[in-house]
């Protein structure tokens, strides 16, 4: 099984950036695996799309912010938890979900599995390079739950 692991952020804006560092501590850990690809990308939408297809399964790291959970708590989500969702992508795209679709409708051959790794976060607005200290200490913590969904397989 073909497996995708992206990390998604930017990393000169605090928080943000988590999905790339889990993403750059999972590379030398998975770097004997030929069966998995882990990439770092800035965007979503359509351009997420296009790295994705042709995967068997793809593991989407990212930041979310919520005021009812506190920084640096990991959740697991599908698609389908999406559905719904105003936007999950930039403003001047489509969302995540919408683009799926689209793909499949088209034939394009997208993963049959795909899992979001989400950690909530603390500010996402700083110019800094580096996370908060809550959302830092749940990047190794971030990284074994990846590794234990490749594993799951």
């Amino acid at each position: 099984m073909k497996t995708i692991v992206i990390g998604i952020g930017n990393t000169l804006l605090s928080d943000d950036g988590v999905g790339i560092y889990v993403a750059r501590e999972l590379e030398p850990k998975l770097k004997d695996r030929p069966d998995i690809t882990v990439l770092e990308s800035f965007n979503a939408g359509l351009e997420l799309i296009d790295k994705i297809s042709g995967f068997d399964r793809a593991i989407l790291i990212d930041s979310i912010f919520s005021e009812k959970e506190k920084p640096g708590q990991i959740f697991r989500y599908t698609l389908e938890d999406f559905r719904n969702a105003i936007h999950l992508s930039t403003y001047h795209d489509m969302n995540f979900p919408t683009a799926i679709e689209l793909y499949k409708k088209s034939g394009i051959a997208i993963p049959g599995e795909i899992v979001i790794i989400a950690i909530t976060v603390e500010d996402m607005l700083t110019l800094r390079e580096e996370c908060t200290p809550k959302v830092a200490k749940a990047i190794p913590l971030a990284v074994e739950r990846v590794l234990e969904e490749i594993d799951n397989r």
